[in-house]
């Protein structure tokens, strides 16, 4: 059997899925943001990633520390348009910024 699994909004409870704490990723195909099947394999590598933290940026001795941030304003069309983007990439706007000031500045 398999069962695409989209998360439910708050105001919108799916009532296609109940969520019990467990599931077995042989019997049900769940789908990551990029479109691949999660695997246990894959499951454990997240649950690894979650326990370590994320690791600050370009911090060279283990990857802790603070990562400096900046703020930027944009229009609500440039904000939908990098959700949109971000989504379909299976990254973050954080992402997208970051690599777009990266590539700004090297260039």
């Amino acid at each position: 059997m398999t069962k695409k699994v989209t998360p439910a909004t708050p105001s919108q409870p799916d009532p296609t899925y109940a969520f019990d704490g467990y599931v077995d990723l042989d019997d049900e195909e769940i789908n990551e943001p990029d479109g691949t099947r999660l695997t246990e394999a894959r499951a454990q590598e997240i649950v690894e990633e979650v326990r370590r933290g994320r690791p600050a940026l370009g911090h060279r001795r283990g990857g802790r520390g603070n990562s400096p941030q900046i703020t930027v304003r944009v229009t609500e069309t440039t904000r939908a348009a990098a959700e949109r983007r971000a989504k379909a990439e299976g990254r973050t706007v954080s992402d997208l910024a970051r690599e777009a000031l990266e590539r700004y500045l090297s260039a």
